[in-house]
């Protein structure tokens, strides 16, 4: 973004061309994502504390809930 009175670089990224520089693709999925958020840490939770003693947990995402829980076989399954 040029300022009133200071001449743009002509040698700067437009800002499309600095997003492209800027995103990463990821390995196993291939979704483009910015870079800085890959380079975060990811937040791990031992699934016995996110499902509590009761083995379920009811997770909301844009509007809608999820159940996650915990079977017999010791196996996670997600459901709408």
């Amino acid at each position: 973004m040029s300022r009133p009175g200071i001449p743009k670089d002509p040698s700067a990224p437009t800002p499309n061309e600095r997003d492209e520089k800027e995103m990463t693709s990821t390995p196993r999925t291939g979704i483009d994502r910015p870079a800085h958020v890959s380079a975060r840490p990811t937040l791990r939770v031992a699934a016995r504390d996110l499902l509590g003693p009761n083995d379920v947990v009811h997770i909301e995402h844009e509007g809608e809930l999820y159940t996650l829980r915990l079977t017999r076989n010791n196996k996670l399954i997600l459901t709408k």
